[in-house]
């Protein structure tokens, strides 16, 4: 699959609500016991975007991937990210995805 970056518009992206308290297992896991998952901290995540804005040259893309027959995105990695750009900026605000 070959990406390249386009401009889309929030609202073209699905919605995620994440509050701050979910965990994200590691495949660590499989190996070692004592891992501790990870847990985001979202206000944290809104504050940077925030202060510094979306930079995805500095912090990676969100990667989108089309739906077939639609202008409509399924989200592969970034999920944490889009949440936050979506409660900061307007449905039609664009951000600049990784796509195929």
């Amino acid at each position: 699959m070959i990406f390249s970056i386009k401009e889309i518009k929030l609202s073209d992206l699905p919605s995620y609500s994440f509050n701050g308290t979910e965990r994200r297992i590691s495949l660590a896991f499989l190996f070692d016991w004592d891992a501790k998952p990870i847990i985001y901290d979202m206000k944290s995540l809104e504050n940077s975007i925030k202060k510094e804005g979306y930079n995805p040259e500095k912090y990676g893309y969100i990667t989108a991937i089309p739906y077939l027959f639609s202008n409509k995105y399924w989200v592969m990695d970034g999920k944490h990210r889009l949440d936050a750009l979506k409660k900061i900026y307007n449905k039609n605000h664009k951000i600049k995805v990784k796509s195929c």
